[in-house]
């Protein structure tokens, strides 16, 4: 997996501009659901260098400016960036990156954790996860997969993956088996997964969709840190918790 603040497969010369908008759906028992939206912007060059760019509310009095993180990742220079456009400060985080994702947490959702440093990674090549990552399977999960064929969206021509994992009887506490299933559209034209569907019993339906897709070089000024920003080096906790709490009535 390729992330804007880990290592991965670099994508070189499929560059592009898009939002990713994801959705999550959640039933409960008493016939109430909770929705969410996020939508957030990404940016890959030829050289595949990525820019995400993720705000929280509207923008702040008097500043402009949307509180959120903009996370940078230069594969060329070996280096990613987090920059608070709040704050105005840039902090940098050389290599090595960061390691593998650790196993899903307790509520459904799963970040990654290095030392002193929380934040979520955003995927980017064929192997991208949505914002919110649905539970593992689980032991003993057994998983079917058929090919769906082409289709295309905004414009890009995609191939479909649907699959099902069952996990059996008794495998996590489950008294009867847990049916999970979803679809998977990845274009190689893009090199980037454009639209997953996701549904888990345990965490409701999740979708993801990369919209206004634009093929070409972005701007070169939105993988540099902007002059203006102060630059913060050395340890030093970074916590960027994209975490929804939520309470059940």
């Amino acid at each position: 997996m390729s992330s804007l603040v880990g290592p991965g497969r670099v994508v070189k010369g499929a560059p592009y501009s898009a939002e990713r908008v994801t959705e999550m759906t959640q039933s409960l028992v008493d016939g109430n659901r909770i929705h969410h939206k996020l939508t957030a912007k990404e940016f890959r060059d030829g050289e595949g260098r990525t820019r995400h760019e993720e705000a929280h509310g509207a923008a702040l009095p008097g500043t402009g400016a949307t509180r959120g993180t903009i996370s940078l990742y230069d594969p060329v220079e070996g280096v990613n960036w987090i920059l608070d456009p709040v704050e105005k400060k840039a902090r940098k985080l050389p290599a090595p990156p960061l390691p593998p994702p650790p196993p899903t947490v307790s509520g459904g959702f799963a970040g990654e954790f290095s030392g002193r440093m929380v934040v979520r990674s955003l995927a980017i090549d064929a192997q991208p996860a949505p914002v919110w990552t649905p539970l593992a399977g689980g032991p003993g999960a057994a998983q079917e997969q058929e090919s769906l064929g082409k289709r295309v969206i905004d414009g890009m021509e995609c191939e479909g993956t649907r699959y099902v994992r069952v996990i059996p009887e008794g495998a996590i506490g489950n008294e009867r088996p847990i049916r999970v299933e979803g679809e998977r559209w990845f274009s190689k034209e893009l090199q980037a997964m454009v639209e997953t569907r996701n549904i888990d019993p345990r965490t409701g339906e999740t979708r993801m969709q990369l919209t206004n897709i634009r093929r070409g070089e972005p701007d070169p000024a939105l993988f540099r840190v902007p002059p203006d920003y102060e630059i913060v080096d050395g340890p030093g906790p970074v916590i960027i918790d994209r975490r929804i709490e939520r309470k059940r009535p």
